[in-house]
């Protein structure tokens, strides 16, 4: 039991890494071409933008943002897949990259 009586409006998860990132490299397509989401996923991804600075998407319940010095994988609850997706992006499609340009 917790010895806090307050209760969280809504719960989220986030993965953040910093480090130096090109964003327009992060669109939907390409996290599917690297097998890291599904065809469908990204099609049907609701992006807001994709830009040298900022690239911004969700697909299912995650948001991704990537900045140049900032990776972001966010979801309106807690989330096993929000931590899965960026643990794949980096250990297994970008793995010997120490920041990615």
């Amino acid at each position: 039991m917790s010895r806090f009586k307050i209760q969280p409006e809504r719960e989220e998860t986030a993965v953040v890494f910093v480090g130096q990132f090109a964003p327009e490299q992060f669109h939907p397509q390409w996290f599917a071409a690297n097998e890291l989401i599904g065809a469908a996923d990204a099609k049907n991804a609701t992006v807001y933008g994709v830009t040298p600075t900022v690239t911004r998407f969700e697909i299912s319940s995650m948001t991704i943002t990537v900045e140049q010095k900032r990776f972001m994988v966010a979801a309106s609850v807690f989330s096993e897949a929000a931590f899965d997706l960026t643990l794949n992006v980096f250990e297994t499609v970008l793995p010997d990259r120490k920041s990615v340009v």
